[in-house]
């Protein structure tokens, strides 16, 4: 195995199998966009300084980090893909 290896990074430091392509970037699933999100979410509802809210106050903080952390991660999903296919 050590010998394939030495043979594959002969001249090169690193093994690139396609050396006129751009490293390429992965769009993330929607199951992990919106995993990442509840997270956020739920990150900021046990932030130091909301422990002292309401229910109501953490339900609408839960749910703005919710939808602001899915835009953020979804235009980011977009940018990606738009940067692919140009």
């Amino acid at each position: 195995m050590d010998r394939d290896i030495k043979r594959l990074n002969k001249g090169t430091r690193f093994h690139n199998p396609a050396p006129e392509m751009e490293p390429s970037m992965q769009i993330m699933s929607a199951p992990a966009v919106v995993g990442i999100s509840f997270g956020v979410a739920i990150a900021a509802i046990f932030a130091k300084k909301n422990r002292e809210k309401s229910k109501g106050q953490k339900a609408w903080l839960f749910l703005r980090g919710f939808l602001a952390a899915l835009a953020a991660l979804l235009l980011l999903n977009f940018g990606i893909f738009y940067y692919q296919n140009r």
